[in-house]
């Protein structure tokens, strides 16, 4: 579909597309590790989880060798859950799928 016209923002958009900029906001984001198990927080707001799938012989089913210039090169394939309930984005996503991977903000060594 063609661009149909430039936001405020100035970003693209396509017909139909985001056309309204929200106000920014700040909240704290919560971290969790547990095993096969992680979880992001925003409390009151938004919560995710993934569980890791074990393939066979009990391990983590991966992917690997995949080129991603922002994580690393084993991706662990997991379930997972996404609730988002905020006056702009309310939306609940079950047994979806995810990968996930090491991340640094410093970039690669």
């Amino acid at each position: 579909m063609p661009i149909r016209h430039l936001n405020r923002a100035g970003t693209a958009c396509r017909h139909g597309g985001i056309t309204t900029r929200l106000d920014t906001t700040f909240a704290p984001i919560q971290f969790e590790e547990a095993d096969l198990v992680k979880r992001m927080t925003v409390p009151g707001l938004f919560d995710t989880t993934v569980k890791a799938i074990r393939g066979r012989d009990d391990e983590l089913a991966i992917l690997s060798n995949l080129f991603n210039v922002i994580h690393g090169v084993v991706h662990v394939l997991s379930r997972g859950s996404t609730r988002c309930h905020d006056d702009a984005f309310d939306f609940t996503l079950e047994k979806t799928h995810g990968l996930y991977s090491d991340f640094s903000w410093a970039g690669t060594p």
